[in-house]
């Protein structure tokens, strides 16, 4: 029913049963308050308009089964960040997410063919589209006036770029354009004030339609033909406005079509090389060396490469593009370079080979995007090198499975538990060997008490306290770093082992990351012993002989009652000689 609930400023969610098959025209339409929507997979349909200007949106699913979205659907959803576009969907109708200034993220799957008039205008906070590469149609200011926008490439399928499509886009630093377009309609890119590099690999000129590119180009722009045409577009109707910026490119890339190796020797080769006229087809590439001259793997490089076994990247690569490597299903190996900053949309998604069980994602990642590593069912660990967390993307790990493990530095595991939160239950710390090298006390036996026991190690050990330790033999009290490497020292009291006896400490599992060898050690402790007494002096009542002292131990009392019974023995022997005369 058209409107059903249109401006109903007191909903806030919305739940419908899995008996609503379609959603009316304009059925939540300017839900102010509306914040969460849960659509059942058995919608098939949601008409125009149904929720737009719903300001406070942020959260809604698109159920798998609906193949258009309509005009106007989520026009004006100020606060809709994100959304998964299923894989159903093969129009996106006009204006059909227009105005949405926060969303900064969004996946075109591939069955998408046309995108229509004004469909994402105005999205000013989006950053990275990824245009699929069976797309056929791209409508007027599809993408217009989007100010964040940094590159784009145009798809195979496309023959026509229409007018003002990406007029605005103020940030649009990278444009490539395939040899099947055959025209370009009036300021398609117009008042892209940061436009840098123009990829054009088309032989002949594209028909333009007044100035593409506006009036002129930013200073520094340069616009790459084939080196064979550089003079055909410097005297093209239109090209030659820009005829200053147009310069040949070489091929940037070599291939060996015996083994399968190609070489990439510039950015631009890494597009140029799957270009129509060269005869090079994604399944012709078993192994891949990109070289030091290379600082960034453009958007869907090597997508499809399915029989790519091997990549060997440079150092100097600080970004992989989105879907860049997304469908290499050989590849038995993922060596990321240690200067990576940046890993796009999608960039390994699917690739699922039997042989890749691990990837290492180096310490200088700062960002790994939506989708990144789904669908890399047999990968049963993650190793992050990064003391901080990158910023993740939805789904950049696969949520669907848990039989994977994320290891994270040692000491950083409730850190990246937290910042990683929907993945805590797989992250786990890596186990850093360390070994339990000596334990030693102070004091000195019998004089002086042990208060002190010394740990050494061979490294430090991060956050280490008492309570990490056990202490057999006496009571333990606080722990502090000691001024060498590995050093940590114990106060302990109340030793319950006799002098010269000894203590165990035990830290085999005294911090999780930390593999610690061997897990106790012994010490010697000294307990001070009580001073003797002082010597008897003698009783004048006895002339010296015997001393009374009171003494009650009963070994003492037996000797003294040994010496009694021989001085006895001795007077009754002299007495029997005396009587015996």
């Amino acid at each position: 029913m058209a409107g059903a609930f249109q401006s109903c400023k007191n909903l806030t969610e919305v739940e419908l049963s899995n008996k609503v098959t379609t959603i009316g025209e304009k059925a939540f339409r300017r839900c102010v308050n509306l914040t969460s929507v849960r659509l059942p997979n058995s919608v098939t349909r949601i008409e125009s308009e149904a929720f737009s200007s719903c300001d406070n949106l942020v959260s809604i699913n698109i159920p798998e089964g609906l193949t258009t979205i309509e005009k106007e659907t989520f026009y004006g959803c100020d606060n809709l960040a994100s959304i998964d576009i299923p894989f159903s969907v093969v129009t996106i109708g006009d204006s059909a997410f227009e105005f949405c200034v926060s969303l900064t993220e969004i996946s075109i799957p591939e069955n998408v063919k046309n995108i229509d008039a004004e469909a994402f205008k105005h999205c000013r906070a989006l950053k990275n589209v990824d245009l699929p590469n069976g797309l056929k149609t791209l409508g007027v200011m599809a993408f217009a006036y989007n100010t964040s926008l940094d590159s784009i490439l145009i798809p195979e399928q496309i023959t026509h770029i229409e007018k003002y499509t990406f007029l605005g886009c103020t940030t649009l630093d990278f444009v490539s354009i395939p040899s099947s377009v055959t025209s370009i309609g009036t300021s398609a890119f117009g008042d892209t004030n940061s436009l840098k590099t123009v990829l054009v690999t088309r032989n002949i000129p594209a028909t333009m339609q007044d100035s593409a590119f506006g009036m002129s180009l930013p200073e520094g722009a340069e616009i790459f033909v084939p080196t064979s045409s550089v003079e055909a577009y410097k005297k093209a109707n239109y090209w030659m406005n820009y005829a200053a910026n147009i310069t040949g490119f070489e091929n940037g890339y070599e291939f060996d079509q015996e083994s399968g190796k190609l070489t990439i020797k510039t950015e631009l080769g890494a597009v140029l090389w799957k270009e129509n006229g060269n005869n090079i087809k994604p399944e012709d590439i078993q192994h891949l060396v990109i070289l030091d001259t290379v600082q960034t793997i453009p958007e869907e490089a090597f997508d499809g490469c399915t029989n790519l076994k091997t990549a060997e990247i440079a150092n100097s690569v600080t970004t992989i593009d989105s879907h860049a490597f997304s469908g290499c299903t050989s590849l038995t190996a993922i060596n990321l370079p240690v200067n990576l900053e940046t890993i796009g949309w999608g960039a390994f998604s699917d690739c699922n080979n039997s042989a890749l069980s691990e990837i290492i994602i180096p310490a200088n990642v700062k960002t790994i995007g939506n989708y990144v590593f789904l669908g890399c069912t047999n990968v049963k660990t993650f190793v992050v090198k990064g003391e901080t967390p990158a910023k993740l993307g939805g789904r950049a790990f696969d949520v669907d499975r848990t039989d994977f493990t994320i290891l994270v530095p040692t000491g950083k595991l409730a850190t990246y538990q937290t910042a990683w939160s929907v993945y805590a239950d797989q992250i786990k710390a890596v186990e850093e060997k360390v070994a339990f090298l000596n334990l030693s006390a102070n004091g000195a036996s019998g004089t002086a008490t042990t208060t002190e026991l010394t740990l050494s190690f061979d490294k430090d050990i991060q956050a280490l306290t008492e309570s990490d330790i056990t202490l057999i033999g006496a009571a333990k009290g606080t722990l502090e770093k000691g001024n060498k490497t590995g050093e940590y020292k114990l106060s302990i009291s109340g030793i319950t082992v006799k002098n010269g006896d000894t203590v165990t400490v035990k830290v085999d599992k005294a911090k999780e990351g930390y593999l610690i060898e061997p897990g106790s050690r012994n010490a010697s402790v000294s307990v001070k012993q009580p001073a003797p007494g002082p010597t008897p002096s003698p009783n004048p009542n006895n002339g010296g002989g015997n001393v009374k002292t009171g003494v009650t131990d009963t070994q003492t009392g037996a000797a003294c009652a040994a010496v009694f019974l021989g001085i006895a023995g001795l007077a009754a022997l002299g007495f029997k000689r005396r009587f015996n005369k």
